[in-house]
Formats: structure tokens, sequence, C-alpha cells
């Protein structure tokens, strides 16, 4: 069973870049059975997919990151995709 984790980022590559490089530090020997899962970037939100049990260790991971902050977290891909819509902030082109 997953949660989705709303994080709102400054830069969102970057910002996903790093979550990737410092999430099997955090994971340890789990990382091999733990997939890490982005649903989708929208704009400067990005919807990333963790398992249950390390909801806390992610969010915590996130808040060490430069620029990257969770917003939310919510229960189901669809209530995430939605969340995610509303509070997203277009870039101005």
């Amino acid at each position: 069973m997953n949660r989705y984790l709303l994080i709102r980022a400054e830069d969102p590559p970057s910002c996903l870049e790093a979550l990737s490089d410092y999430f099997m530090a955090v994971v340890g020997l789990k990382f091999r059975l733990v997939k890490f899962n982005v649903v989708g970037i929208y704009d400067d939100v990005i919807v990333l997919g963790v398992p249950r049990d390390l909801v806390g260790k992610a969010r915590a991971l996130v808040a060490l990151l430069d620029g990257c902050r969770t917003v939310r977290v919510k229960g189901t891909v669809k209530s995430a995709r939605r969340t995610a819509m509303s509070i997203r902030r277009p870039s101005k082109a």
C-alpha cells in the first residue's frame, strides 16, 4: 500500500534528482524491495508514491533538501492528482 506525497519544488527536476540520490540511503537494505514511484510532475508540484511504512522517512528526507517541501500526503492516486492540479502554480512562459 502506497501513500502519495505532494512535494512543492522551486526546481522539480533537481529536487527529483536529489530525492533519488538520497532515497537509497534513507531506505537502507529495503532498497531492493521498495519502488520509487513518480506519479507525475504538475508545474511546481511533484507527486511521489512511497510505501506506507516509509512515509515518515521520506518526509524527513524532503525536509532536508533545499528548495523542496512536502505539502500534503494523500491515500490514493486519484486524490493526489486532483490535489496537485488544484494547488499547482502554473509557470510563466
